[in-house]
């Protein structure tokens, strides 16, 4: 029986076009209706992830230059503006990404410049001095050169961009561990209130890290704009979902003096930004996998001269995206997926096959007694005071049952059944005579989607669809039918 019961959803829609959903299969067409649905009828709560661009086009004598045009071109949207009366423009709500900047204007020769990333959040200064020429001459400006401190806010933060999150070790391939690595924030194990510590890999959550001094359940996790962490309860401040790294753009981890947007949180707030389709298809694969060959034996069954147990894993998936209709509509799709045969292996104890009844439904403990060496087995309806007629008696005794054998009659059942529940030992003795060399299977889930869309340089739908789901089985005792118990096929 395979119970599904750890299912995380995650949404952020901001428009809605029909065409989409004639060739979408009915279970995710129904999905991604309801949260069409949601984003139209309720309150908007996400945090913006979008940066601006913005400046002032003057000439070299610092003249402000009027209506000129300003293009940014990205893999996936463009972007377009002109420069107002005092020579100012401004670009918002451009994806996370790196783009070409151009400005043109009548009388001028074409300014181009190449390399303007724009991060989580980001504003850009971009203060161009048009050189007086044809515009069909164009003047490259390497990247950075203009460039200038954000001076709107005093936000700070940490941005994991692509190469951090690409190319950083981490064992399980969770995005999230790499918060210890941003100033202001500490792994504390364990918080008030919260689970603690639960693993490294995507299925794993956790609010166990401490960002501005503050304990994790005020911490708040956004994914493309919309919140992805939990809100209240026990475990207020945990993600809910952690997304295959192949499909992270880049996140952001704001730590102090973030704007108002996200001032609901003493905490700190982690940005997410899923990558997005581009005009040319592109796509990864991977899979990692490990498995017994190279594992070494536990202690323990060495100790009882057991065979090392069986391992067997593959974290795997990819990512493809790319153009769907006239360099207007990109889609991109993530999967990642972990099975995994967990060695389960464990030495426990359990009763001795001379300790269940005989034929004539006595037990027979003397085997076990003169391994324990604590004097016998007797009986407790025997009660009577050592010396005979004392009172008050100073000392009782009980008599040992005969050669430590409990007779049939006083044996109840109910135990009997008790007994019958465990395995039979197979290691000899009293102690340690049960070894489980079992396996635990994992089995997870994570298929993610985004469609970006322009309508007009004006009206632009970002669409996200993101979902995982896990089995996870852990005997906790070695036992087998009724008797088991641990993590269970949850």
């Amino acid at each position: 029986m395979k119970l599904f019961r750890n299912r995380k959803y995650s949404g952020s829609i901001r428009c809605r076009e029909k065409k989409w959903f004639e060739s979408i299969p009915g279970s995710m067409c129904t999905a991604l209706l309801c949260l069409f649905t949601m984003a139209l009828l309720a309150p908007a709560h996400g945090q913006e992830f979008r940066g601006t661009i913005r400046g002032q086009v003057t000439d070299a004598s610092g003249s402000v230059v009027q209506n000129a045009a300003i293009t940014a071109t990205g893999p996936t949207q463009n972007y377009k503006s002109h420069s107002a009366a005092d020579g100012s423009f401004t670009i918002p709500f451009v994806q996370p990404a790196t783009y070409e900047v151009t400005i043109e204007a009548n009388g001028y020769k074409t300014e181009l410049r190449p390399g303007v990333l724009i991060d989580i959040n980001s504003k850009v200064d971009l203060n161009v001095a048009l050189l007086v020429g044809s515009a069909v001459e164009t003047v490259t400006v390497v990247a950075g050169t203009g460039l200038t401190l954000n001076t709107d806010d005093a936000s700070g933060g940490t941005i994991m961009d692509p190469e951090k999150v690409q190319n950083l070790p981490l064992n399980g391939r969770q995005a999230y561990m790499l918060l210890s690595l941003t100033p202001g924030s500490q792994f504390t194990q364990t918080q008030f209130g919260a689970s603690g510590y639960s693993g490294t890999r995507g299925w794993d959550e956790s609010n166990a890290y401490s960002i501005n001094g503050q304990n994790g359940s005020f911490n708040q996790f956004s994914l493309d704009g919309a919140p992805v962490s939990q809100q209240n309860g026990g475990g207020t401040g945990t993600w809910n979902i952690s997304p295959n790294i192949d499909a992270i753009e880049e996140f952001k981890v704001m730590t102090n003096t973030y704007d108002a947007q996200y001032g609901r949180y003493a905490g700190g707030s982690v940005n997410t930004v899923l990558k997005s389709g581009t005009k040319k298809f592109h796509g990864t694969a991977f899979d990692y996998w490990r498995n017994s060959v190279l594992d070494a034996n536990t202690f323990t069954l060495n100790q009882q001269n057991a065979k090392k147990p069986f391992h067997n894993e593959h974290q795997f998936g990819g990512t493809v995206g790319g153009p769907i209709w006239k360099e207007k509509t990109f889609f991109f799709v993530s999967f990642e997926g972990w099975r995994e045969v967990l060695p389960g292996s464990m030495v426990t104890s359990v009763p001795s096959l001379d300790m269940y009844p005989d034929a004539s439904g006595n037990m027979n403990l003397a085997g076990y007694q003169a391994s324990k060496g604590n004097g016998g087995i007797y009986d407790p309806a025997t009660v009577h005071c050592i010396v005979p007629g004392q009172s008050p008696c100073a000392e009782y005794e009980r008599d040992r049952f005969l050669n430590d054998t409990i007779p049939a009659n006083r044996i109840t059942p109910i135990a009997i059944k008790i007994m019958n529940l465990f395995p039979k030992p197979n290691r000899a003795g009293y102690s340690n005579n049960y070894v489980y060399n079992g396996s635990n299977p994992y089995k997870y889930n994570q298929p993610i989607g985004r469609i970006d869309h322009s309508f007009s340089d004006r009206t632009k739908l970002s669409g996200t669809f993101a979902w995982w789901s896990g089995l996870e089985y852990r005997n906790g005792n070695g036992f087998s039918g009724p008797a088991i118990n641990g993590n269970i096929n949850n």
